[in-house]
């Protein structure tokens, strides 16, 4: 990426904007505020194009870079709202199902339950509505975290089922390491915290085979089930059953995950 935008004096103006949207992805992981950077850019370009569906989409990849910002909070709800909105204008589904879901992120990583369920359950009628099966997949998902906050672990479990067979059909790998983290939530509420706590060792190991990384909306919600699983089984079992699990090959390990 930097070897390309190096070359951005002598490149088409769209292709620059494309540009700073993937360098965007790139960073990421490593550093939100370049990542920020390089999303804020590509909105700016894409707005002196006169580009409005990408302008949107940028904006709202700016507000996905406040997760867990409690500062910014505000602001992003600002700039998701307005790539919302465009959505709807445009008549376009996936700007539109891609904003509803970051609305529901930054209100669940807040604590706004009820804002996100919202922001969910009208994001999944538009997937559905669409055929995009990889929305519904992650809206599925997002929907057993709230089942699992409010106590209905035999929803949460099923949502998240759910969830890991769908992206796993999609070959999504990613996707379904981080799906095994979502079921394991509900599994401490029904009991089996020794099983939850394979699956998560499964999941941390799978995500280090592929080179990936926890979805940032989703690492307060890791945080929340390592916390419930240290207070139930102790440091030196948790350590265990998570080294079991990571023993385990993603393939084992979704076979575990979606068995009874």
């Amino acid at each position: 990426m930097s070897e390309a935008l190096a070359t951005a004096d002598v490149l088409d103006p769209d292709v620059v904007a494309r540009l700073h949207l993937a360098a965007g992805f790139v960073e990421w992981p490593v550093s939100t505020d370049a990542a920020r950077h390089h999303w804020e850019t590509a909105r700016d370009g894409f707005a002196r194009l006169d580009h409005e569906r990408y302008r949107a989409y940028a904006t709202n990849l700016m507000a996905a870079s406040y997760f867990g910002d409690h500062d910014h909070y505000r602001l992003a709800l600002g700039l998701c709202d307005e790539a919302i909105e465009a959505g709807r204008r445009l008549r376009c589904a996936p700007l539109l199902a891609t904003g509803l879901n970051v609305r529901g992120e930054l209100t669940r990583v807040e604590g706004d339950d009820a804002a996100a369920l919202a922001a969910y359950e009208e994001g999944l009628e538009v997937a559905i509505a669409s055929g995009d099966d990889q929305h519904i997949a992650m809206y599925v998902g997002n929907l057993s975290f709230l089942a699992d906050h409010a106590g209905r672990y035999e929803e949460a479990r099923a949502l998240a089922c759910d969830a890991l067979r769908r992206c796993w059909s999609l070959g999504r790998l990613v996707s379904a390491a981080d799906s095994l983290t979502q079921i394991a939530g509900p599994e401490v509420g029904l009991g089996r915290p020794e099983r939850a706590a394979v699956l998560a060792g499964a999941a941390d190991e799978a995500l280090r085979v592929l080179g990936a990384v926890r979805a940032r909306g989703d690492r307060p919600e890791y945080d929340r089930v390592m916390a419930d699983l240290r207070a139930v089984l102790g440091d030196e079992e948790l350590a265990r059953r998570r080294a079991e699990g990571a023993g385990l090959s993603l393939d084992e390990a979704v076979a575990l995950a979606l068995s009874s």
